[in-house]
């Protein structure tokens, strides 16, 4: 097939996406402090939530259940968008990060 400016430069078939998982990306306290600190900065909350999970993801949740003492069902709950997570389980969450 002859390509012109109104072909496209890749077809689906050509290409794979892959999902974004910034947990991936998180291999330093520093850049875990500076995802966590940028995250803050946008007035919605749920872009917090997900750099924390995030956050877990990447430090293991089954770790930081260990180090909190939280259940990793209550870690998962306090990550999940459009949630208000209690505030000692966001502190313990971020004490766990922090420790492990």
């Amino acid at each position: 097939m002859k390509k012109t400016l109104e072909t496209p430069l890749f077809t689906s078939e050509e290409t794979e996406v892959t999902p974004y998982d910034a947990a991936e990306f998180l291999d330093s306290e520093e850049a875990i402090a500076e995802y966590l600190a940028e995250s803050l900065e946008d007035p919605d909350p749920d872009i917090f939530l997900k750099a924390l999970g995030a956050v877990l993801r990447a430090k293991g949740v089954a770790n930081v259940a260990k180090e909190t003492g939280l259940a990793r069902e209550a870690l998962y709950r306090t990550c999940q968008s459009g949630k208000k997570p209690l505030i000692l389980e966001t502190v313990c969450t971020f004490s766990g990060i922090q420790h492990t």
